[in-house]
């Protein structure tokens, strides 16, 4: 996994890119329980877990670069705002199918094989140019670029022309 948010906690990224090739780990995997016993998992201790996403690209090259566990016990409370991400399980009706309704809002899931970027920086035809939303806070990318005032790109790199 590239980030692993376990046993709840309060998290925010924003700008952030999460790639994940070449395992068969998700990109970002959140849980807001812990297993202290395993295998044989008897003692499920919980925690509220809300994580906040913005402006944010998680993906690579399993079908599901995201997996959301969360125990009824504890509040999970997490949200997509003008992200891309890409799910496919995730979606299955003993899983969370109104995830996209649920936890996003204004966010793109990209379940396909399509490049959306090269060597981690956005490719041509990617569809997290634009989709980000403008963070007076946040008026550069990673490498200093200038971020567009109006329609910025969503992950850590801003598309250079």
């Amino acid at each position: 996994n590239s980030v692993i948010l376990s046993f709840g906690g309060e998290h925010y990224f924003e700008y952030t890119t999460l790639a994940n090739f070449g395992n068969d780990r998700e990109a970002l995997f959140m849980t807001n329980h812990f297993c202290y016993d395993f295998p044989a998992c008897e003692n499920w201790p919980v925690n509220d877990l809300k994580a906040n996403f913005v402006n944010c690209v998680i993906s690579g090259s399993n079908r599901d670069e995201l997996w959301l566990s969360a125990r009824e016990e504890a509040q999970a409370n997490v949200l997509f705002d003008h992200c891309l991400i890409k799910i496919d399980e995730l979606l299955e009706p003993d899983n969370y199918p109104n995830f996209m309704s649920d936890f996003t809002t204004s966010s793109i899931n990209w379940p396909r094989t399509d490049s959306l970027f090269s060597d981690f920086r956005l490719d041509t035809l990617s569809k997290a140019e634009g989709l980000a939303i403008p963070l007076g806070t946040v008026t550069t990318d990673i490498e200093n670029n200038m971020r567009d005032f109006s329609r910025p790109d969503a992950g850590c790199y801003e598309y250079q022309y």
